[in-house]
């Protein structure tokens, strides 16, 4: 559920339509929801972090 929900998060970031948002809806598994929520900001932050650099390095290239 929390690869599902930063995959979610990133792609939102980046206005890239996926269809997480059912699947996500419809998770019913007992987890721990602050500690699940921290780590899939984290990441989720990391992630786009990386993108981000990696544009800016592209863009440079050009």
């Amino acid at each position: 559920m929390e690869a599902e929900a930063t995959a979610f998060v990133v792609m939102e970031y980046f206005n890239v339509e996926i269809t997480s948002e059912k699947y996500l809806a419809l998770y019913k598994k007992s987890h721990n929801l602050i500690n699940s929520f921290k780590r899939i900001n984290s990441v989720s932050q990391e992630i786009i972090k990386v993108i981000l650099s990696q544009q800016k390095v592209v863009y440079n290239q050009r």
